[in-house]
């Protein structure tokens, strides 16, 4: 079912869109787990990233080569550093807000979130991604933002013949994941706080 303004769908990235974003920094917790300095984390970090969301790169693998790269092991107990889902879980205000746009406005809502795999088991036992018409997660897809393919793979999943053009994307970051999407013709919105959030997608399929 299309709006007047003919938007059929909303995609929404998770954290920073379905909560407001928190101390989810794994380059900190590398930092404190292997004692080194952060920027040295992102260092080492940053380019093993882009395996490890799509799933392509295993634990064990990321782990082997971030302990060369330091010159000692990291003992299992300090390998946490991943986002939990304690710390995910969704704001009730955008919680009803789904709802609402799927039960009373019939406009398909999905998700689409880089995510490691262990914070995506995690999130998995929770209720977290109950609520969407569909869950699109690299670490289970192999793709991600910004790359094109995440978003068009995303795009697939709504009623066939859904153009870009005819979907609000939301992310909480503009260049990185907001900037691709526009340019492949999604409807773009920043989100800065949740009820500015929720305003602006209700101002554009009510436009």
């Amino acid at each position: 079912m299309a709006t007047e303004h003919n938007i059929k769908g909303i995609l929404l990235d998770y954290d920073g869109v379905m909560n407001e974003g928190g101390d989810n920094d794994p380059f900190a917790r590398l930092a404190l787990a292997a004692e080194i300095t952060k920027d040295a984390a992102k260092e080492i970090l940053w380019p093993l990233w882009p395996g490890y969301i799509r799933g392509k790169l295993p634990e064990l693998a990321l782990w082997s080569t971030i302990e060369q790269q330091i010159g000692h092991a990291v003992p299992l107990a300090a390998r946490d550093i991943w986002s939990h889902a304690a710390d995910l879980q969704p704001d009730p205000r955008m919680v009803a807000f789904v709802q609402h746009l799927r039960n009373d406005r019939k406009l398909p809502v999905g998700l689409l979130s880089n995510v490691t795999p262990t914070t995506k088991d995690e999130m998995l036992k929770t209720p977290a991604y109950n609520g969407f018409s569909f869950v699109d997660l690299s670490s289970e897809t192999g793709l991600a933002k910004p790359e094109d393919e995440a978003y068009l793979h995303a795009l697939a999943q709504f009623p066939p013949g859904t153009r870009p053009q005819e979907v609000i994307f939301v992310d909480d970051q503009e260049e990185r994941n907001l900037t691709p999407a526009k340019n492949l013709g999604f409807i773009v919105v920043k989100a800065v706080s949740i009820p500015q959030t929720i305003a602006t997608v209700s101002e554009l399929i009510a436009a």
